[in-house]
């Protein structure tokens, strides 16, 4: 649809005189469909995403962002430990092994996770059917 807003109002009214007034039913008729039909998807795009669930209300991502900056602390430290002749030789003993405890330590804290809920689910028999499972 047109829109009036950053437009001065010589350029609007260049532009609603070139449109006949017989045009306008069509072009809102028109914008109602565009709007239906995005609906229409939306709601499928959702119902894609809830079959990969599997039946879940939610489901939490296996690779979080404290999970990646645990894998590359680790990762880290096997570099400074597979390179630690060289650091040595350079920096002498203590900076590369507090280096390498200290991610390690950082690596550890970050993968440590508690009291995360991981899975949403409804239960559907026995005796507490209806109610949700939380996995944490």
């Amino acid at each position: 649809m047109y829109e009036a807003t950053n437009r001065s109002a010589e350029e609007h009214e260049a532009f609603t005189f070139k449109v006949e007034r017989s045009n306008i039913n069509w072009l809102y008729s028109a914008n109602l469909d565009f709007i239906e039909q995005k609906s229409i998807v939306n709601y499928l795009e959702k119902r894609v995403d809830n079959g990969s669930l599997k039946g879940a209300v939610f489901k939490r991502k296996m690779m979080s962002t404290n999970r990646l900056h645990s894998v590359g602390a680790f990762g880290s430290a096997y570099l400074l430990y597979c390179n630690l002749m060289p650091l040595t030789l350079m920096m002498g003993p203590t900076i590369p092994a507090v280096g390498m405890a200290a991610s390690l330590l950082y690596g550890m804290h970050s993968l440590n996770e508690k009291s995360y809920i991981n899975e949403i689910r409804f239960i559907k028999e026995g005796e507490n059917e209806g109610k949700m499972l939380l996995t944490i």
